[in-house]
C-alpha cells in the first residue's frame, strides 16, 4: 500500500520534525537529481517514507500529481497496521491524507 499526505507547512526542516514525532522514525538526509533534497525515514523496517519538496528543483514544476502542495510525505510499502502510518493519519494539525493506493 503507498500513502501520500500534503505536509501544512512549507519549512521542510519544520515539517522533518513532524514526521519524526508523529512517526518515531530518525530522519535521514538524501539528495538526488530528479527531487533535490529530501529525508527518508524507516527504510531498515520495510517501509519506506521520504519527506519532500514538491517542486522539481531546475523547473519548479511539481514532482507529485499534487501541485497545490509544497511538500509532500509518501509512504511506501507500508500496511494498515504500521504505526509510522498511523502517527501521520492522526496528526491532522500538520498533515492531510490526499492519497491511499494499492488497499
Amino acid at each position: 500500500m503507498h500513502v501520500a499526505f500534503g505536509v501544512k507547512s512549507s519549512d521542510i526542516e519544520e515539517a522533518r520534525v513532524w514526521v519524526e514525532r508523529a512517526t518515531g522514525l530518525p530522519a535521514e538526509a538524501r539528495e538526488n537529481d530528479s527531487m533535490g533534497a529530501y529525508y527518508a525515514f524507516g527504510e531498515l523496517l520495510g517501509e519506506r517514507l521520504k519527506l519532500f519538496d514538491n517542486r522539481d528543483p531546475y523547473d519548479s514544476e511539481p514532482v507529485y500529481r499534487f501541485p497545490s502542495w509544497s511538500l509532500l510525505v509518501l509512504v511506501e510499502r507500508t500496511n494498515k497496521d504500521s504505526t509510522a502510518l498511523r502517527g501521520l493519519e492522526n496528526d491532522l494539525q500538520h498533515f492531510e491524507k490526499l492519497e491511499t493506493r494499492g488497499v
